[in-house]
């Protein structure tokens, strides 16, 4: 398996925190066209797949609309995918789209596919470009989601003093970083479409830092999914990965996890 550098992915949270997310998660939208669903959607779109392979492994989410994204937790960030111009398409054995793979510091458009295993029950991912092929051959689908209702997502999320998400109906606010960021959040059966993100450099007196927010002025949009009670988080927890693959190339995606308060 080839590696992907990880300097363009500004991931931002805690390694271990992650690593729980992923695992006990395992155990028990994009461009302007990403929320239009196509007549011929695979079967296993508006999902959730997590690896449990060692380490910190690969979590891939393709929304309703049947757009993937994935991030690697992994050394290197490997099977990485920002989202692409074509939804996966297919059935519930064997799919396939594109998306933009993280190489050596840059994205890449790529091939996309997701293919049934011989047991069954797990999940080959596969992206390749024209200079590089990645897999994951351990996907299982999440077994631990929570259906995210406007309902059951609203309220206070947080992880560590500068990562917070407030959701409050179909829009969010709050800090990510030394930035303020906001949104639109549209749940689906088992996904959610986060849309229109924006980010502000936050105020003076709360940046003691006196850093900028690094994100001002791009499009940013994501998929996202809750988490229910764990051991880990007793009320549960929404994760995200978003992305700017409004540009014609992106320059950063990343995985986030809020705890909910």
């Amino acid at each position: 398996m080839n590696s992907s550098s990880n300097s363009m992915t500004h991931r931002r949270f805690p390694l271990a925190l992650a690593a729980a997310s992923l695992l006990l998660a395992a155990c028990g939208g994009g461009s302007g066209s990403d929320t239009s669903a196509p007549s011929t959607a695979p079967a296993i779109a508006d999902n959730v797949l997590f690896s449990v392979t060692p380490g910190l492994g690969v979590v891939a989410i393709i929304n309703k609309a049947g757009y993937l994204r994935a991030y690697d937790m992994s050394s290197g960030h490997p099977v990485t995918i920002a989202l692409g111009s074509t939804p996966m398409t297919g059935n519930a054995t064997s799919a396939a789209g594109n998306g933009w793979l993280l190489s050596s510091t840059v994205f890449a458009q790529s091939t996309v596919s997701l293919n049934s295993n011989a047991n069954t029950t797990t999940y080959t991912l596969m992206a390749q470009s024209a200079n590089v092929q990645v897999s994951n051959s351990t996907m299982k689908l999440a077994s631990n989601l929570t259906k995210p209702t406007l309902s059951a997502l609203d309220g206070n999320y947080q992880t560590g003093p500068y990562y917070t998400m407030t959701i409050n109906g179909s829009s969010f606010t709050g800090n990510y970083g030394f930035c303020s960021w906001s949104g639109t959040i549209s749940p689906n059966i088992n996904t959610i479409d986060v849309t229109n993100i924006k980010f502000e450099n936050i105020a003076a007196q709360e940046n003691i830092t006196g850093q900028i927010c690094p994100y001002v002025g791009k499009s940013f949009h994501g998929t996202a999914y809750l988490l229910g009670p764990s051991a880990a988080y007793a009320k549960g927890a929404i994760d995200i990965i978003f992305d700017d693959s409004d540009s014609s190339t992106p320059t950063m995606i990343n995985l986030y996890n809020f705890i909910r308060q």
